[in-house]
């Protein structure tokens, strides 16, 4: 039978609450053991159960003076060092808004390098395109032409030069694709 996923969020029920408190503290003291002892990690862990106030924090190792080596080795790493690959909310939302900018940006220019396409495609058919009237639509065009023609004559140049070069039997010739390069 398979699992349901479970949402991550707080429950409203006491009682399935603090079972699922207790379920989940077991596991997740038994995956700190593991990685202590597969992967060689020093790891502590201190829980604090918040159904029973009275009932001391659970900590892992068992050993005081483990867990006390152990923080002494965080507290001897630098405030810098230590906070190095941990992010603020704002820088957070900083980075993933530079990263949706970038994301648009290049989205963007797909865009327009597909809608001048069809326009030079519909040209090319006989549609009339003295409707045009913004100027970057018109460069863009003009840009465009010259990326096809410029790499149409590199494509006859280079088939000019494999019809003039004996052909070997055992060489096979494969004409090299070339690059268009993407409007700004």
């Amino acid at each position: 039978m398979a699992r349901t996923k479970v949402k991550l969020e707080w429950m409203r029920n006491y009682a399935a609450r603090r079972q699922s408190y207790r379920k989940r503290s077991k596991g997740l003291l038994k995956k700190v053991s593991e990685l202590n002892v597969l992967c060689g990690v020093d790891t502590c862990v201190v829980l604090n159960n918040p159904f029973d106030m009275e009932k001391p924090s659970e900590i892992w190792p068992k050993q005081v003076g483990d867990v006390r080596r152990i923080l002494r080795r965080v507290d001897e790493i630098p405030e810098s060092e230590r906070n190095k690959n941990s992010s603020d909310l704002d820088g957070y939302l900083r980075e993933k808004i530079l990263k949706t900018q970038n994301q648009i940006r290049k989205t963007s220019a797909q865009i327009q390098e597909l809608e001048t396409s069809k326009m030079l495609f519909d040209c090319m058919r006989g549609k009339d395109l003295t409707d045009i009237t913004d100027e970057n639509t018109i460069r863009n065009l003009i840009w465009m032409v010259d990326n096809k023609l410029t790499m149409a004559t590199y494509r006859l140049r280079y088939l000019k030069e494999e019809e003039d070069e004996p052909q070997h039997p055992t060489n096979g010739s494969i004409i090299p694709p070339v690059e268009s390069t993407r409007m700004n």
